[in-house]
C-alpha cells in the first residue's frame, strides 16, 4: 500500500506465492521486484535462483523481518539489489525502491552495521573529497564511467579511487562498500523524489 501511494510508481502486479511471482515477472514488463523473504511456497533464495537461471536481471529489493547477517548476506550474494526491513518507514521504503530501481544498491541502515559485523560508532577512515563524492554517486547507482564523467576525471582515476576505498573500508565489492559507508555515516541516502 505504501508503494502504491507514490505518484511516480505504478504497481503492475502482485503475487502471494513465489511461483506466482516468478510467472508474473516472466510475463510482465517490470522495472523492479519487491519480494518478501518468506512466501507460503518458497523462500526468497528460491525466487532469486529461478530468476538468475532464466537470466532475468530485473532489480530485486528484499523486504524482510530478518535482521540476521547470514540471511542478508545470503540474499545479497544471490543477486538481490537491496534489503529493507519491514519496520521501515514509508520514506525509507520509497528511498530503497528509488535507489534499487535506478541501479543502485540499498541496505537498510538498521541492518548495515550487523551485516558488516561493525559498530556504527566506529571511527570513520580518512577519505578525500573525491572519495566521498564517489561513494555518494555509487549510492545513486551510477557506473564507473558515469562517475568519471560527473567528476570530470579519467575512468582510471575512478577505478584507482575505488580500490583505495575498498582498502580503507576493508571491503571487497561495491555492495559492501555502500553498506559500510552507510553504516559508518559516510554517505546518506538520496532523498526520495
Amino acid at each position: 500500500m505504501m508503494i502504491e501511494t507514490a505518484a511516480n510508481i505504478q504497481v503492475v502486479g502482485e503475487a502471494a506465492k513465489a511461483q506466482e511471482g516468478l510467472e508474473l515477472i516472466i510475463s510482465c514488463a517490470c522495472d523492479l521486484v519487491v519480494a518478501d523473504f518468506n512466501l507460503p511456497d518458497y523462500e526468497a533464495p528460491w525466487l532469486l535462483t529461478q530468476l538468475r537461471k532464466r537470466q532475468i536481471t530485473v532489480p530485486l529489493l528484499m523486504l524482510s523481518q530478518y535482521t540476521e547477517p547470514d540471511k542478508i548476506r545470503q540474499i545479497m550474494s544471490l543477486g538481490a539489489n537491496g534489503y529493507v526491513v519491514k519496520t521501515a518507514t514509508k520514506e525509507e521504503l520509497l528511498t530503497a525502491v528509488g535507489v534499487v530501481a535506478a541501479g543502485g544498491i540499498y541496505v537498510h541502515p538498521a541492518v548495515a552495521p550487523a551485516l558488516l559485523g561493525q559498530s556504527s560508532a566506529q571511527a570513520p577512515p580518512l577519505l578525500s573529497s573525491r572519495e566521498f563524492a564517489i561513494l555518494q554517486l555509487l549510492m545513486e547507482g551510477l557506473s564507473n564511467p558515469v562517475i568519471a564523467q560527473r567528476l570530470h576525471v579519467a575512468l582510471a582515476t575512478v577505478k584507482a579511487d575505488m580500490q583505495n576505498l575498498f582498502g580503507k573500508l576493508g571491503v571487497k565489492d561495491r555492495t559492501q562498500l555502500v553498506a559500510t559507508a552507510l553504516a559508518r555515516g559516510l554517505i546518506s541516502l538520496p532523498e526520495h523524489r
